[in-house]
């Protein structure tokens, strides 16, 4: 009996695994996912604050869902499929973030239509959020990435405004056109006008 115990003990603990469960890509119903609860409530309130200031500061819609692991997907295959799932857009962001006991794993997922460029987004994340996540700080590590992903959004923000200070509208381009065209008339007439008052003078 204790042998057959041991039996069933032993394919209950293969069936089910230990650790962690893992998590399937999800449909994200809020800016903020823990599923983990590796942030305690002053962390939960600290990144809701980011994302909110985020949106109204950018525009820029981030979401950050902290889950056990990342099924059997790559980190980027499973933060794409939340972003189907989930019916993100060019103005979001994804973070997500898979936490164990003994490591952790990231990645973050931009849409091919957004107008931040996609360089920009991984520098930040590389040189300013990991190091933070590194250290298990959470919030820090979500805050630089707003602060990064607003400054990359102001960066193009400017870049439309000079760009469009800069072209000439069509309406623009016709009324120069029109106003060389006149003073040119002018010049002409006048021209004219003298050379018509000098043959009556002879």
């Amino acid at each position: 009996m204790r042998k057959l115990l041991t039996v069933l003990g032993a394919l209950l603990f293969l069936v089910l695994g230990v650790g962690p469960a893992a998590a399937a890509p999800v449909a994200l119903t809020a800016p903020l996912t823990d599923e983990t609860g590796v942030l305690a409530p002053a962390d939960r309130t600290a990144i809701r604050d980011v994302i909110d200031q985020v949106a109204e500061r950018s525009g820029v819609g981030l979401r950050v869902v902290f889950v056990s692991s990342f099924d059997s997907l790559t980190a980027d295959a499973w933060a794409a499929q939340t972003a189907e799932k989930s019916h993100l857009d060019g103005t979001d962001v994804l973070v997500a973030v898979a936490v164990d006991d003994d490591s952790y794993e990231y990645t973050w997922w931009m849409g091919d239509d957004s107008p931040i460029d996609e360089d920009d987004v991984s520098a930040l994340f590389s040189d300013d959020v990991e190091p933070l996540f590194d250290s298990d700080d959470w919030v820090g590590g979500i805050r630089a990435a707003g602060d990064g992903l607003e400054t990359a959004a102001a960066d193009v923000a400017a870049e439309r405004a000079e760009e469009q200070r800069t072209q000439w509208s069509p309406t623009t381009v016709v009324l120069i056109i029109g106003s060389v065209a006149v003073v040119l008339l002018a010049a002409h007439l006048l021209s004219r006008r003298k050379r018509s008052a000098g043959a009556a003078l002879g």
